[in-house]
């Protein structure tokens, strides 16, 4: 069975190739192409051999002319491809294409006989045959490339195959994965349409499909509503789709809180073609939350009632106080107990202050009336707070600072609060005798004040969270400071709620600590006497002649706010109710209303209702008054009519410019 091998062609033969007018087949792999033919004709052999020649750079044929070399070549099975002609001496090529596919399925073979017919090509396909040619001169040409054909169809086939494979491995691993998950895992198209979930689905819903009928049985329509809503968002947006819903279980009717995530596949062109997503079961989780924060709401309503409670019995203590103040007395003794019960007295109001105070953060219910301070007068207002336990503890204090007033935007109050609070802190934790300083300075656009003491100082291990809520220092005895550890907690968020930082430090124990305190500076210019304010001096003549209407049922705020404006040169009138303001409103036919939203009866927000139903009131200018600052109290007053929204209380500067705004886009509107 002679196996013959051809190199390149000769130049001749390439000349010959470029002569007939036909490209030569590509080279399909790098190793020779083997071709076992299966041909009983000599003559036809030889002419085939010469055009595998001239067509392939590389070629080995292998010559089959009876039943033994076939058995052999196909025992072997070194070969690509497959040539048989169909009339051979000792069988036929549908059964050599029988035999070849029996052992060799994905091998193609190619029938080139003389002696065939439509009938024999019909069964050979039927068979597997991948090419039929009949063998004529012509067709001698045509059978390299009938090879090439064929080999590359195999490649895509077993190439196809593998891929095809490899994704059923894939898909069974990530099954395999998606089962083992706790989780509900789902996968849907572009739109939405659910088209896979594992089996927790069904162990939960105790449904296999998804159907708007059966998300009507199993979700809420509150929930239903909210998520259809988030997933068109999502889905137009092209953004991971998050929502918490409730899922009714199919074993006992119980409705648990379910978390929804899902993620956009994007394909190369950009667009959406599906998502993938989990809904996990966060019940227990959800549950436990809100039980943590309704115990933390009914503790932060005990100790306001707590501190409430407690000023009851102080305030007799001190009236008490004061009268053995004024009775006097000459016993030393009687002098000392009076004394010991004031300071104790301060003390626990103080006490029960920052405990109050404490629970109205929490709570969100503290609020900062802020102004322009002169911060050296908030640290002389703190000083004398602490001056009694000062003192008798013989501390020695020093005041340092800066020579030109510093400014802060900020309640005076509070801000007397924190520094009374750091300077009580530095008497009650600095032995008998220290020293204790304060500085005020500026460091670019911030205030610093600076507390320092050499007292017991801050342990490394207490340091990080010396302003956390019931944290205490330890006495070098190891008993506990007397206090509830709370007014550090409160500094901090006090200064936070300033706009500004605090922060401790401390070498450790026995070598002081130090606080310092940074709030945003402002300008003495920013807040001027009445006869240089900026706004009444530059729009008092755009506000002139103005009608401004002012409705309040306070009459001092509504009086007072009606004096200011009057200084613009504005007409003003003025109205105490709900009724007032819509009478007067009709009659004055004002440009702007600044309508308090708090009054009884009829209330801003019906008062404003009213008037926009008017004709006289549908382009006037009205102006919420409230104490109610929310993203959702803004949303309301919008909802209701109004213009704009001025919290409580409001800047007279603030209104004056907000009125000059909106009277000037509504003219420009008009034009």
């Amino acid at each position: 069975m002679p196996v013959v091998a051809f190199g390149s062609s000769s130049s001749e033969q390439n000349d010959e190739i470029m002569a007939s007018g036909i490209a030569a087949p590509s080279v399909i792999v790098g190793a020779p192409v083997r071709i076992i033919l299966i041909d009983d004709n000599l003559h036809d052999r030889a002419l085939l051999e010469r055009e595998f020649a001239l067509r392939f750079a590389s070629v080995m044929v292998e010559h089959v002319r009876c039943a033994d070399e076939l058995e052999v070549a196909l025992e072997d099975g070194r070969f690509d491809l497959a040539i048989t002609d169909y009339r051979l001496q000792w069988t036929n090529g549908v059964d050599v294409l029988r035999q070849i596919k029996t052992r060799w399925p994905t091998r193609p073979v190619i029938m080139f006989t003389a002696s065939g017919s439509e009938e024999i090509a019909v069964q050979a396909m039927k068979e597997g045959l991948d090419d039929y040619i009949m063998k004529t001169e012509k067709h001698f040409t045509r059978i390299p490339y009938a090879v090439t054909a064929c080999l590359e169809r195999t490649m895509q086939r077993q190439a196809l195959e593998t891929a095809l494979t490899s994704l059923r491995e894939s898909e069974a691993r990530f099954r395999h994965m998606a089962e083992a998950m706790p989780q509900i895992l789902y996968s849907a198209d572009a739109d939405g349409k659910v088209q896979y979930t594992n089996d927790r689905w069904s162990e939960y819903t105790g449904f296999a499909e998804h159907t708007p009928e059966i998300y009507a049985q199993i979700i809420p329509d509150p929930d239903r509503e909210k998520l259809l809503a988030a997933w068109l968002e999502c889905r137009a947006a092209g953004t991971p789709f998050d929502a918490e819903f409730r899922m009714r279980r199919a074993r006992d009717g119980a409705l648990r809180w379910f978390l929804t995530r899902a993620l956009p596949l994007f394909g190369e062109d950009g667009r959406i073609y599906g998502w993938l997503g989990t809904s996990t079961d966060i019940h227990d989780q959800k549950c436990a939350a809100e039980e943590l924060q309704d115990a933390d709401r009914r503790k932060d309503a005990f100790l306001a009632t707590l501190a409430h409670e407690l000023r009851n019995p102080l305030a007799p203590i001190r009236n008490a106080v004061r009268f053995l103040l004024l009775k006097g007395s000459a016993d030393p003794d009687l002098q000392n107990a009076h004394d010991i019960i004031d300071r104790q007295a301060q003390q626990l109001v103080r006490l029960v202050d920052d405990l109050l105070d404490v629970s109205r953060l929490t709570l969100g219910k503290l609020t900062l009336h802020k102004e322009q301070v002169n911060l050296g007068n908030v640290i002389s207002i703190a000083l004398e707070s602490v001056r009694p336990i000062m003192e008798a503890e013989h501390h020695e204090l020093t005041v340092s600072g800066s020579s030109e007033p510093i400014y802060v935007h900020a309640d005076i109050t509070r801000l007397c609060q924190v520094f009374t609070n750091l300077l009580n802190n530095a008497a009650k934790f600095t032995p008998s005798g220290g020293y204790i300083s304060v500085r005020l300075a500026r460091e670019n656009r911030d205030a610093l004040i600076e507390v320092r003491d050499n007292g017991i100082g801050i342990p490394p291990e207490v340091l990080a969270s010396v302003f956390d809520l019931f944290t205490q220092v330890k006495r070098s005895s190891g008993e506990p400071q007397d206090g509830l550890g709370i007014g550090l907690t409160l500094a901090r968020q006090l200064v936070e709620m300033h706009g500004g930082t605090i922060t401790a430090h401390s070498e450790g124990n026995g070598r002081g600590s130090q606080f310092m305190v940074r709030i945003p500076a402002h300008e003495r210019s920013t807040v001027s006497a009445p006869d240089r304010n900026p706004s009444i001096a530059t729009h008092g003549t755009q506000l002139a002649g103005r009608r401004i209407l002012v409705v309040d049922d306070n009459r001092d705020a509504a009086d007072s706010l009606s004096k200011l404006l009057e200084l613009s040169e504005c007409e003003v009138r003025k109205g105490y109710n709900g009724m007032d303001a819509l009478e007067t409103a009709r009659q004055f036919d004002p440009e702007a209303i600044l309508l308090d939203i708090g009054m009884p009866q009829l209330d801003g927000f019906e008062v404003c209702r009213r008037i926009r139903k008017e004709p006289w009131g549908k382009e006037m200018i009205v102006v919420a008054l409230t104490g109610w600052g929310q993203d959702a109290d803004r949303r309301r007053t919008k909802e209701a009519g109004f213009d704009a929204h001025l919290v409580k209380p409001i800047h007279p500067d603030s209104a004056i410019d907000l009125l000059v705004n909106l009277l000037r886009n509504r003219e420009l509107k008009r034009h």
